[in-house]
């Protein structure tokens, strides 16, 4: 393995840390600076959601300008996140896998893909909100006869699954 892949592990890692602390102000160090401002952007509201979040690596590969990192998340639901008030409740050891694109030693970018299933589950949320539309189906019977019923559709909230591109 390069130097340079051992350096870029060793940045992923110290994101990692940080996010598990709060410390917002390592992104400059870890970033570019527009990748950090963007990084807040989304970084932010999760800590404020969950305060207490631990992210642990499980696995990491380097490969030139790309490090992809296995996660494991946990935290308690202390704010408001995704339009859902808190709940109190804590998740463990939610899968993430994460990309992250170099440039000059730094992240430049990063795309990835979280279990917010799993997350959503433990917290006892769910996947729709309370917002329903009305459809009208319109259809002909088995005699012919022409018929139409309204039905009430949920409309999910979220995507699934969670993806947080940003390069």
């Amino acid at each position: 393995m390069s130097e340079s892949d051992e350096h870029n592990k060793r940045v992923v890692s110290m994101l990692v840390e940080a996010i598990s602390r709060g410390d917002l102000a390592v992104f400059d160090e870890v970033y570019t600076a527009e990748a950090a401002a963007k990084a807040r952007q989304w970084v932010r509201p999760f800590l404020e959601s969950f305060p207490d979040v631990r992210m642990d690596v499980v696995q990491m590969v380097a490969d030139g300008d790309t490090v992809v990192a296995r996660l494991r998340c946990s935290g308690t639901h202390l704010g408001l996140w995704r339009g859902h008030a808190p709940t109190g409740r804590r998740f463990e050891r939610v899968d993430e896998v994460y990309f992250f694109s170099f440039k000059d030693g730094l992240i430049s970018g990063s795309w990835g893909i979280e279990d917010n299933l799993k997350r959503f589950g433990q917290l006892g949320l769910t996947l729709w909100t309370r917002r329903l539309i009305s459809l009208e189906i319109r259809g002909v019977s088995s005699r012919g006869k022409q018929r139409a019923r309204k039905v009430l559709v949920p409309v999910p909230s979220h995507g699934f699954p969670s993806t947080r591109p940003f390069s």
